[in-house]
């Protein structure tokens, strides 16, 4: 199974609406920003609106001069507009549950899957990704405390552990390039370090899939720690200590992650 590699850091974004959003990612990246989301026709009947699948288009911020034009998209947009409009009663409208295979005797689903819902709703949830056609394939997944930074490709995930455990192609450049502008983004953004895992460990239980939404920026640095353990590879640590360096190169590849705080960089920053 291919591997890729998810890169989490915390943020300090503006989430107060999607307009605020917009207008922080534009000033801070420099970049054009349209912002909206994408309607579901069952959930635009509920509200009253158009019936329609289609992206719907709420702003967009012009900079200039023009760099880059990406999109910013609210996933939960429409679910939050029923919730503040029909509050706990949302979950008790057979309608609401468009997946849901009802019956008779069972018209709504459990008590745990419609909590889980309502968590998901309250949760920040957004999309945000290139728009023109310029060979980009940068983006971000924007969560209440966590963004997952997919800027600046190097490689899939065993490539990456190659690189930093055995050294591999280490000295070319590339490298310290990627690392660099991953570390400036972050910066950027609110972040303090970043976290590089696999998106199929089989230790971290999904997070890294989507599940880390769920976490605090505090809780996913813990479960991080727990389930790694010394396994939990330190990048800058790996340079600045030679003994440190030929220890990490004993670790079950499968095990792995990597913290980079960028603390031998930091000057470059």
């Amino acid at each position: 199974m291919g591997c890729d590699i998810s890169t989490l850091s915390n943020h300090n974004l503006d989430l107060c609406t999607i307009e605020a959003l917009a207008n922080d990612l534009a000033n801070r990246l420099c970049f054009s920003v349209e912002y909206g989301y994408y309607s579901h026709s069952k959930y635009a009947t509920l509200l009253g609106h158009e019936t329609k699948d289609d992206f719907i288009l709420l702003g967009t911020i012009e900079k200039k001069p023009f760099i880059s034009k990406y999109r910013l998209t609210s996933c939960n947009y429409q679910q939050r507009l029923l919730f503040e409009k029909h509050g706990d009663a949302l979950f008790q409208m057979s309608a609401y549950w468009n997946w849901y295979e009802s019956t008779d005797e069972k018209p709504l689903p459990d008590p745990k899957s419609i909590s889980e819902e309502e968590r998901e709703i309250a949760l920040a949830n957004y999309d945000f990704e290139p728009l023109s056609v310029n060979g980009e394939y940068d983006y971000l997944t924007i969560y209440d405390e966590i963004v997952d930074i997919d800027f600046y490709y190097y490689s899939r995930w065993w490539t990456l552990c190659d690189t930093i455990q055995e050294r591999d192609s280490f000295y070319h450049g590339h490298f310290d390039k990627f690392r660099l502008q991953k570390a400036k983004l972050t910066k950027l953004l609110g972040g303090d370090k970043l976290y590089y895992i696999n998106d199929q460990s089989n230790f971290l239980e999904g997070v890294g899939q989507g599940s880390e939404a769920e976490f605090t920026w505090e809780g996913v640095q813990n479960h991080i720690q727990e389930k790694l353990g010394d396994c939990l590879i330190s990048i800058s640590k790996s340079l600045l200590d030679q003994r440190y360096q030929l220890n990490i190169k004993l670790l079950d590849y499968k095990k792995i992650g990597f913290l980079d705080d960028f603390e031998d960089i930091k000057d470059c920053l």
